[in-house]
């Protein structure tokens, strides 16, 4: 009977640290919080099944007068191991509230592996239970209905798996569940030895967990609702069921929204990857997951910057200056800071919209997205500055940049297979350092006034170029007029002269000699007074002075 006792006590422990090892690989493998919960729930199991067969060994060994001795032992190390119980419960905890809730994957391999689990343990309460009852080992009899509420914690983990499956995510409540059940066990213990010290009436390996059991089913059994559950367990169960069954048929149609496509999956594997909008019958919902995904709608990444969901107080303006504590923005002093072509740091934002163009990809080739797109982002936004000014960059570069920017991105997602379009990228604001603000402002200012200085130089230029031009155009139009207006007149007086030589060589040349030598005593003479006389008077004498008050004769 004694060996029978020894053996079933260390076929649990080696049972407890196989399950241990297992759910730790299954925790491993599928990153569910609730499957490590219950790896440490079995850690408890390996210190419960300890006390026990060390209590078996001891009782079989000890003398009356070393019993008070062997309880005094047991329970300060009853006590120590207790508080060993609160702080795995307590790293359970901080694994569910104080850490990122890690990605949980390949969900069939977890449940198959806690389905082995729920096997072991039950098998191995019912031996425990069984050996306990027919050796007389109260301890031995606790320890196998410990290990059930093992059993029951894996059932809770399956019930997690499955949820996450059909898209209701609760692993994090089913690790606070099991955390609180380690808690108890904890609870259990600590008081079973602080009751043995102060009344000496029983221990661990002594039937204690066994007692609180039994006052347990007894405060329960007195409460009005287990009572009602007892009578009417059959009608509850056929409820339950009928419940259970409206659910799982209304939960087999898939509503694909619009601007929507879903992908799915069955047992892990992608059998449909891309639903359009509609309504969708699907009777193997529990081994399938749906993800929706809007491939129609770009999504935004800021870098350098985020949007606060809840802005604070707006500031009048958002000066270069200002440090971003309160308003619209936020600042990522760490991923904003770059150094440029021209050796001066600048704060830069940028914003990247991307929408997914191949959503099998998406899904399955990679994990953490944005992350990976942020990266990508900036190395590629690092090596782009480093070949500008800020001058270039801030006028005629910026669009220059941004295309670039998009363009290599686009490249090095491809290679990755992400199945990401980058749909646009935007230079949200540029600007230097808060730091070095007033300097840059002065030295902007200096360069604006060089600018102001050559602008006015050039526009004086432009209004006095033209004019001369003008003018310069104007005298070559005179001079060409004048020009035309001497050969004309030339030609008028060749014209003229060979009209007058014309008519003199056929006409009577007597009369047009007398006529030129006239014309021509009057350009000579022009002052003089000219008198004609008929030649036939030349022999007469001719008083010219009676002529003074006369017309002359041209």
């Amino acid at each position: 009977m004694k060996r029978r006792k020894i053996f079933a006590a260390l076929l649990s422990i080696f049972i407890n640290i196989f399950l241990v090892v297992l759910k730790y690989i299954l925790f491993k493998i599928s990153g569910s919080l609730a499957i490590k919960a219950d790896a440490f729930h079995s850690v408890t199991d390996i210190l419960v099944s300890s006390l026990v067969f060390s209590g078996i060994i001891i009782s079989s060994r000890e003398t009356e007068g070393a019993k008070k001795s062997r309880f005094i032992i047991e329970n300060i190390i009853s006590i120590i191991v207790a508080l060993f119980i609160f702080f795995i419960a307590f790293e359970v905890f901080r694994d569910v509230f104080f850490k990122p809730q890690p990605i949980i994957g390949k969900i069939p391999i977890a449940i198959a592996g806690t389905l082995l689990a729920v096997a072991i343990t039950y098998f191995t309460s019912v031996f425990k239970i069984h050996v306990g009852k027919e050796t007389g080992s109260p301890s031995l009899v606790a320890d196998g209905y410990h290990t059930r509420s093992d059993m029951f914690s894996s059932i809770v983990v399956l019930a997690a798996l499955f949820g996450h499956m059909i898209g209701i995510k609760f692993d994090k409540i089913a690790a606070i569940f099991i955390a609180v059940l380690i808690i108890s066990t904890g609870v259990e213990i600590l008081a079973n030895a602080i009751r043995a010290f102060f009344l000496h009436y029983y221990s661990i390996t002594s039937g204690g967990i066994v007692a609180i059991d039994q006052e347990i089913k007894k405060w329960l059994f007195r409460l009005r609702f287990v009572y009602f559950l007892r009578k009417h367990k059959k009608r509850i169960l056929q409820i339950a069921i009928l419940i259970f069954l409206i659910f799982y048929f209304v939960k087999s149609f898939y509503l694909i929204h619009a601007r929507e496509i879903g992908v799915v999956q069955r047992f892990g594997k992608v059998v449909s990857t891309r639903l359009e909008p509609g309504i969708y019958f699907h009777p193997l919902w529990i081994f399938e997951k749906l993800h929706k995904l809007k491939i129609y709608e770009p999504q935004r990444i800021e870098i350098g910057f985020r949007t606060r969901e809840k802005p604070t107080e707006e500031p009048p303006a958002y000066l270069w200056e200002f440090k971003h504590t309160r308003g619209r923005y936020r600042l990522k002093a760490e991923e904003s800071h770059r150094v440029i072509g021209d050796l001066n740091i600048v704060t830069i934002w940028t914003v990247i919209h991307y929408r997914i163009k191949n959503p099998y990809l998406y899904l399955f080739n990679l994990e953490k997205r944005e992350d990976l797109i942020r990266s990508e982002a900036e190395a590629l936004e690092t090596s782009l500055l480093a070949q500008e000014s800020i001058d270039d960059i801030l006028t005629v570069g910026k669009e220059w940049f941004q295309d670039t920017f998009k363009l290599l991105l686009q490249k090095e997602l491809d290679s990755l297979h992400s199945g990401i379009e980058i749909c646009r990228v935007s230079l949200f604001d540029l600007h230097p350092p808060v730091e070095v603000v007033p300097a840059f402002r002065f030295v902007s200012s200096a360069r604006e006034d060089k600018d102001r200085y050559i602008n006015e130089a050039e526009s004086e230029f432009n209004r006095i170029l033209p004019r001369a031009r003008a003018e310069a155009a104007e005298k070559m139009k005179e001079a060409l007029g004048y020009k035309l207006e001497q050969i004309n007149r030339a030609y008028g007086d060749a014209t003229r002269f060979n009209s007058i030589l014309y008519a003199y060589q056929r006409g009577p040349r007597e009369l047009t000699r007398y006529r030129l030598y006239i014309e021509t005593l009057e350009k000579a003479l022009p002052d003089a007074e000219k008198y004609i006389l008929d030649p036939d008077l030349s022999k007469t004498v001719l008083d010219l002075r009676s002529l003074k008050d006369t017309t002359s004769i041209p």
